[in-house]
């Protein structure tokens, strides 16, 4: 391994929600566990409310740029919305992948477990 703490595509994700940039900000890291699509960077491009079929949320979106010569034929994109709230929660992530297409994901419900009533449809802190 390339570094003693591994990262994968789906722990970037929850990796990304522990971060707090401001606006602009972004960092780079090395901890993806295959060593060529290091460094993977991050920047926050922004904040504003998105609608996904859970509801409509204020959200921060986050670039994740990975070097990734074999699936994306160079640097793959993906920019996901996270809930602006403590939780971080992923609500949208959107990427191009040349073999397969353009692909959205999108939260599709809360349940209380999350800490918001299924009818709320806003994230609290």
């Amino acid at each position: 391994m390339p570094t003693a703490a591994p990262l994968d595509e789906l722990s970037f994700i929850y990796f990304l929600r522990t971060l707090r940039l401001g606006d602009g900000e972004g960092q780079s890291s090395t901890r993806h566990y295959d060593s060529t699509r290091t460094p993977t960077r991050v920047r926050v491009l922004g904040r504003e409310p998105v609608r996904v079929p859970a509801g409509e949320f204020q959200a921060v979106q986050v670039e994740m740029r990975v070097r990734d010569p074999r699936q994306y034929g160079g640097e793959g994109v993906i920019r996901i919305d996270f809930t602006d709230d403590a939780r971080h929660l992923p609500l949208r992530i959107e990427s191009r992948i040349p073999r397969a297409g353009h692909m959205v994901l999108s939260l599709e419900a809360l349940t209380p477990s999350c800490g918001v009533g299924p009818t709320s449809g806003h994230a609290a802190d």
